[in-house]
């Protein structure tokens, strides 16, 4: 009757200290060219996370989980603060200053985090890696609406396993996702009317 016992005890040891939780910083560059204005006009501003989880990549392991270790990777810090307060960076660059949604409700740029994930292939020593990203963003203000979605997609085959979790790829990502949001010439028009 021990015996038994003592497997499933190290069958719960071996399943446990497989499960590796990593986090990373989120800290992607805000690709915008800065703007002398005179004033900086207000908008308000709102970031919502619609993903279904917080995880940014999650791997679990086959019926016989203890062979193959589990893996997670997150954001250290909340990923709306983060997409927040690079947003408020890019804006204040081309000439507005973000405020809340509540004092300036004439006026809103919503910015939904659609998607933000990264798969591993793995083919050790090396790994096949995608990073994925996804914005929305809404602009309402009294004359016009505009929405549109903004997405890029990063590859990168043979990178070395000791490269895992990749964070500078996921900023890479990131930024470059950014970058299509503040490139498009229809939404800062939204903006700025």
């Amino acid at each position: 009757m021990k015996a038994p016992s003592s497997i499933i005890y190290i069958i719960i040891i071996l399943s446990i200290g497989c499960i590796q939780r990593h986090y990373i910083d989120i800290d992607p560059y805000v690709p915008v060219t800065p703007q002398s204005f005179g004033q900086l006009e207000p908008i308000g501003l709102q970031i919502i996370n619609s993903r279904s989880s917080n995880n940014i990549s999650q791997k679990s392991g086959p019926d016989l989980f203890f062979f193959s270790p589990k893996f997670t990777v997150r954001s250290e810090s909340d990923l709306t603060d983060i997409i927040k307060r690079k947003i408020n960076e890019g804006l204040l660059r081309i000439g507005f200053k973000a405020k809340s949604i509540e004092k300036v409700p004439y006026k809103t740029l919503k910015v939904e985090i659609v998607r933000l994930k990264s798969n591993y292939e793995e083919e050790l020593p090396v790994l096949n890696v995608r990073v994925q990203a996804a914005l929305r963003a809404h602009c309402n203000n009294r004359r016009k609406n505009y929405s549109k979605t903004y997405s890029f997609e990063k590859r990168l085959n043979s990178a070395p396993a000791s490269t895992f979790p990749n964070q500078s790829l996921i900023n890479e990502t990131l930024s470059e996702t950014l970058k299509k949001v503040f490139e498009d010439k229809k939404l800062i028009i939204c903006l700025a009317q």
